[in-house]
């Protein structure tokens, strides 16, 4: 435990819980349950879900060490925060995760507790982009709409534009669920059991926004699915390079993580 942040008699940190929210920890703990883990990767391989199981998991036993409360026996400090994040994603990469999965569980860190205004208008630019390809609107775009975009447009719609996230308790999912590894989660929150609850609400709030795309990737393919990509990225640069450097430098990142 990080000394420095408890009282002088040592009973219990004196620090409020809200400060104590460390992006890669909240995420780290939401990938070791099985409650979440798997809504949260749903678009990902088998293989890509197990990779970030095991080094969430691995991660969460280093985190209490050996203690029974996150709060009370994790360290705050900054070295130690920044030694969790390497740790965490050299686990990812030696359990052979893939670059994708790296990319995304990079952006919903960088996206806790709220996601920064350059974010948002980037996310907001290849969402219209993707609304004005999916309809074929060749007249709001700079490029022309090829005949293999075409293709793979009518291949995902079906899926449409769907963001709005499923209509799910989850409060209810994770206070009822049966799974050892989800009430050993719950149990190291310090008596705010439902904690890992709220931070999940808060990635799906932000994902929410390019979900569609997630499963436009995943029904198309990665061949498929990168013409469409290419195509965005093109189109976001043209509109953002000149008149928003700062959203224009998200433009890649965020779709290297759908």
């Amino acid at each position: 435990m990080d000394r420095a942040t408890s009282k002088p008699d040592g009973a219990c940190p004196f620090l409020t819980h809200s400060t104590m929210a460390i992006p890669v920890d909240q995420i780290v703990f939401l990938l070791a349950t099985d409650c979440f883990r798997e809504v949260l990767l749903s678009t990902f391989p088998r293989s890509d879900a197990e990779a970030a199981r095991l080094a969430a998991q691995r991660t969460v036993s280093q985190l209490v060490d050996g203690g029974d409360n996150y709060y009370l026996y994790a360290s705050f400090s900054e070295a130690r925060i920044g030694s969790t994040h390497n740790a965490f994603f050299d686990d990812l990469r030696s359990l052979g995760a893939s670059v994708r999965l790296q990319n995304h569980v990079a952006l919903v860190i960088q996206a806790l507790p709220t996601p920064g205004a350059a974010t948002i208008r980037a996310c907001d630019t290849i969402t219209s982009i993707a609304s004005y390809l999916f309809w074929l609107e060749s007249e709001a775009l700079c490029n022309p709409i090829t005949a293999e975009l075409v293709d793979a447009i009518a291949a995902i719609e079906p899926l449409g534009l769907q963001r709005e996230p499923p209509c799910v308790d989850w409060h209810a999912a994770w206070t009822h669920s049966e799974s050892e590894q989800d009430r050993y989660v719950a149990s190291l929150m310090d008596g705010i059991d439902d904690a890992p609850v709220y931070v999940f609400n808060d990635v799906q709030a932000f994902t929410v926004r390019f979900d569609f795309l997630s499963l436009w990737r995943a029904r198309l393919g990665e061949a498929c699915f990168g013409l469409i990509s290419k195509f965005i990225a093109t189109e976001a640069h043209l509109r953002l390079d000149d008149r928003d450097a700062d959203a224009a430098g998200h433009i890649d990142q965020i779709l290297a993580a759908i």
